[in-house]
């Protein structure tokens, strides 16, 4: 990529040939010619006696759509056209360069030609302001440790806790205390740490351990060998007590909301999809519709009232209208009960930190998106199909994303969607048929370095003196058939 001063020298030498040469006058002096098109090693096409068409709309030339909103190789500079995209947004069109490639050169630097186009409506594609990071497996301690390693950086966390991946109620009541401390809440299985946990463990230069749950000697054993002081959470206690030491905690300190979910059925499978919200937000995960009615009722004694308790799950909301402010989360199904609970974490909890996962139904415990430190949604195998309006209504709020498992996963095409959805790109909106190639805007000198793209929906405004024919002669000249 040429540095902002070098911008305006190529582009006063490429000036003459601009207004001369397009990607349409290029490629109709080849006429009969045969032409590598970017993305393949193979001849693609062959021309003959007509002149190439745009392939899509705002974009002339024939090279094709990058297969992501990212560029692998090197940026070129970007375009921008009207009336591409459904409600008036401006369409962001940007030339991905690869040296020496066998393409047109476009608006490439030096070296390099267009390998393909990158293009999206309302926000330049360059920028993509929410990561989303594949956690590619289906083993719920891998899956842990992964998710870990997106949320803290290395040498960054002194402490981490762990607990059994079997016991789904036991993670999700001791998820806020290992947040508010925090520290990951790694998962492990069986008596013996697994390679990837020790390996991330030592990333992040932790030196103690907090365990959760029964004893496990050869994880105790374990961790010391590996020169890390360990504790046994309240002497390794279970779920309920866990729970209830961790309520008291936060009721005591302020908290004034709680998350209740019921030890069997639906509600405790999915305890973590609430303990999410609750980790997120520092409030405390109630094991019991009765201990929660307690709670909320003033019958515990010294525990300050909580004023709304979310109840997980169909066996917890079905005696909502028992608990003091009881806000049932109903949701019969994994894809449903966690977009309830995905919305009201974003749309009406307001988390910060704008972190959320991904997880496929079916695919390993959820309690191992808990490490990925925000809310969850639980999608339908390989698709978005009932999530999808819940990534929409709250991505303004989204900062990274992880995507966890592997069978049943994203499949390429739907994880291009989220990345696009998630980055306000709205491929959605893309209209335009072969042979729509312009009008197209000029994009100012100051925005073509990377990381300084514009994203108002407002068109441009010249920041330089060049030829203001640079850009719209070349209108001109498509739009008149040249």
């Amino acid at each position: 990529m040429p540095e902002p001063r070098l911008d305006h020298i190529t582009e006063g030498a490429a000036r003459w040939l601009a207004r001369r040469t397009t990607r349409r006058s290029f490629l109709g002096r080849v006429g009969r010619g045969a032409v590598f098109v970017a993305g393949g090693s193979s001849l693609a096409t062959v021309l003959v006696a007509t002149d190439a068409e745009a392939r899509v709309c705002g974009q002339s030339g024939v090279s094709p759509k990058c297969p992501t909103y990212d560029c692998d190789d090197v940026w070129g500079w970007c375009w921008y056209a009207t009336g591409c995209c459904a409600g008036g947004e401006l369409k962001k069109i940007c030339d991905c360069c690869r040296a020496n490639h066998p393409n047109v050169h476009g608006y490439c630097p030096s070296g390099t030609n267009v390998l393909c186009i990158v293009e999206s409506c309302g926000a330049d594609p360059r920028v993509q302001v929410v990561s989303l990071r594949r956690v590619g497996s289906d083993d719920p301690v891998t899956v842990s440790a992964g998710a870990s390693r997106m949320r803290f950086p290395a040498g960054e966390a002194r402490s981490v806790w762990l607990t059994d991946a079997a016991d789904q109620v036991l993670a999700a009541a001791a998820a806020p205390a290992a947040a508010k401390a925090g520290a990951p809440l790694l998962l492990t299985s069986g008596d013996a740490l697994a390679i990837q946990t020790i390996a991330e463990i030592q990333r992040l230069g932790a030196s103690s351990a907090v365990l959760v749950g029964p004893a496990r000697p050869g994880i105790e054993a374990g961790l010391r060998r590996y020169g890390l002081t360990t504790e046994r959470y309240l002497g390794g206690a279970g779920a309920v007590v866990v729970s209830e030491h961790v309520t008291a905690q936060f009721l005591a300190a302020g908290a004034r909301r709680v998350v209740c979910v019921e030890p069997h059925g639906l509600s405790a499978s999915a305890a973590p999809l609430g303990a999410a919200l609750a980790a997120a937000k520092g409030y405390p995960v109630v094991v019991g519709v009765d201990r929660a009615k307690a709670l909320a009722s003033g019958a515990v004694a010294g525990s300050p009232r909580p004023v709304l308790t979310y109840l997980v799950g169909p066996e917890a909301s079905a005696r909502a209208g028992e608990v003091a402010g009881g806000h049932p989360f109903r949701g019969a199904d994994w894809a449903s009960l966690s977009r309830e609970i995905f919305d009201v974490a974003f749309r009406v909890e307001g988390v910060d930190g704008g972190r959320f996962a991904l997880i496929a139904v079916g695919v390993l415990p959820v309690s191992a998106a808990l490490a990925a430190g925000g809310p969850i949604l639980v999608h339908p195998p390989g698709g978005l199909d009932g999530v999808r309006d819940s990534l929409f209504l709250s991505r303004d709020r989204f900062r990274a994303g992880a995507l966890c498992g592997a069978t049943n996963g994203l499949t390429t095409e739907a994880y291009y969607e989220a990345q696009s959805i998630v980055n306000g790109f709205d491929a959605h909106k893309l209209i335009g048929v072969a042979g729509q190639g312009l009008p197209v805007i000029e994009q100012p000198e100051p925005e073509r370095p990377i990381g300084l793209a514009r994203r108002s929906v407002a068109p441009p405004v010249r920041a330089d003196a060049v030829d203001e024919r640079y850009w719209t002669g070349r209108a001109g000249d498509l739009t008149s058939g040249d």
